[in-house]
């Protein structure tokens, strides 16, 4: 399936959008291809099909690939989503690398959940560098809810939790961190493996679609 293939079906579907340039399995540039000609085609096959950029949510772990998108693209960056790609907190933002991102146009920063989750007095709270993020103006979209192993399994991957590993009990623990989400960090979206979840979640708090558009 192309990437138009994809829009003709999303479209009929109603649904939103979300690209991502990934990492390309030959160097760039590619007989005169280059890096940037890449995402500019797939903005252009959105504008060819009449998508309305604001249902398109363009992603990328590049940095370099976002602010092209800013300042060749401004109709599409205003939902641009910067992928974060550390392996543990320490590789976390800081509060001035959250100003710059802001300075710089990024819109919306998306890490790995356990950049947004931590620990205090033995209850699960929303991390500092998710607070900061929030603080600075930066939209979060995290990722990826349900791509863990049992909770209850000590052998588990605990990679995406990684920051609140003594705390993994039991599956609840995936309802207290999207409450989380939401009330304190007013997340803008959330990835996840297994929509019922979030399904759940939502209907239990009447949320519809996104919580955060409806103003709670």
């Amino acid at each position: 399936m192309s990437l138009a293939d994809s829009i003709e079906l999303y479209e009929s579907l109603g649904v939103m959008h979300t690209p991502e340039a990934k990492w390309t399995v030959v160097d760039m540039p590619y007989e005169g291809f280059s890096r940037t000609d890449f995402v500019q085609k797939i903005v252009d096959t959105y504008k060819a099909h009449d998508v309305d950029p604001d249902r398109v949510y363009f992603q990328s772990f590049f940095k370099e690939d976002i602010l092209y998108i800013v300042e060749n693209e401004p109709d599409f960056a205003v939902n641009a989503v910067y992928l974060d790609s550390m392996d543990n907190i320490t590789q976390a933002p800081t509060m001035a690398n959250f100003t710059e991102f802001v300075e710089q146009g990024i819109t919306t920063w998306a890490p790995p959940l356990f950049a947004l989750l931590e620990l205090k007095d033995g209850k699960l709270v929303a991390s500092q560098a998710g607070l900061n993020a929030r603080k600075a103006g930066l939209d979060i979209i995290g990722w990826s809810l349900d791509r863990q192993g049992v909770m209850a399994d000590p052998d588990h991957d605990t990679w995406y939790y990684s920051t609140i590993n003594s705390y993994l009990k039991s599956e609840s623990i995936l309802f207290e961190a999207i409450h989380i989400f939401v009330q304190d960090l007013q997340m803008k979206g959330l990835f996840s493996d297994w929509s019922a979840t979030t399904a759940y979640y939502a209907n239990c708090f009447d949320y519809g679609y996104n919580p955060v558009n409806y103003g709670y």
